[in-house]
């Protein structure tokens, strides 16, 4: 049986900016168990705290945007 293995180059990364807010606390805990690389942006300290808290590093909002595929 043959083994897929996946480069950087073949995940796609998507953002969720506002990641601790209603929907982006829900749209976050799906994709965090996905194959996507993940970027997670927040702009309040509270929802940063919360993010840093889950174990998920923060990325700044314009920088995830560029780095984003979705």
């Amino acid at each position: 049986m043959a083994t897929e293995i996946q480069t950087r180059a073949d995940v796609q990364t998507v953002a969720v900016i506002g990641a601790a807010g209603k929907m982006g606390q829900r749209v976050s805990n799906n994709l965090v168990d996905s194959d996507f690389r993940v970027l997670f942006s927040e702009a309040s300290p509270k929802g940063q705290e919360l993010i840093r808290d889950l174990g998920r590093e923060l990325t700044e909002s314009a920088a995830a945007a560029a780095e984003a595929d979705v």
